[in-house]
C-alpha cells in the first residue's frame, strides 16, 4: 500500500484529536507500555465536517492545539510520518482496514496534560476545529 492508495480509498478527513489515558501512572509510559495498553487510547474527539481529500495537501496542513486558550503545540501534517497518508499506508501493511473505519493518524503537536475544568481546542486549516471541555 502507498499513500496514493490510501488517498484514493479515503472518503474524507476531519478535525480530530485523541485524549491519551494510560494506566501507567505516575511514571510516563514507555513505547512498550503504550503498545501493551493499546496505545494508551482514552477518547477521540472527532469533528462533524468530513472534507474530501482531493485538493488537500495533508503534509502542509497547519494544526494548533490550545488548552484554556493558550497555544500548547502546533505543527503540520508532515509531523506524521512526512504525511498522514504514509502513516495509514504503514498501518495497512500490518492490519486489514475496513471501509468506514475512523483512523487517527498520529499527533502533529505532541501530548499535554489536561485536568478537570480544562478546555482543549484543536484548530485545523481547511478542516475546522474541535473542542472538548474536560469534566
Amino acid at each position: 500500500f502507498t499513500a496514493a492508495h490510501v488517498l484514493a480509498a479515503t472518503a474524507g478527513v476531519c478535525a480530530a484529536f485523541e485524549v491519551v489515558d494510560s494506566r501507567f501512572r505516575p511514571k510516563a509510559p514507555t513505547p512498550e507500555d503504550g503498545t501493551a495498553d493499546n496505545g494508551s487510547h482514552g477518547y477521540a474527539v472527532i469533528g462533524a465536517r468530513l472534507v474530501p481529500v482531493m485538493g488537500l495537501d495533508l503534509a502542509s496542513l497547519n494544526v494548533r492545539l490550545e488548552i484554556n486558550k493558550q497555544v500548547k503545540g502546533a505543527g503540520t501534517g508532515a509531523n506524521i510520518a512526512g504525511n498522514p497518508a504514509h502513516a495509514v499506508a504503514a498501518l495497512a501493511h500490518h492490519q486489514p482496514l475496513k471501509a468506514g473505519e475512523i483512523i487517527l493518524t498520529g499527533s502533529v503537536s505532541g501530548a499535554f496534560p489536561i485536568h478537570a475544568g480544562d478546555e482543549v481546542r484543536a484548530v485545523f486549516d481547511q478542516l475546522g476545529e474541535v473542542t472538548l471541555k474536560v469534566t
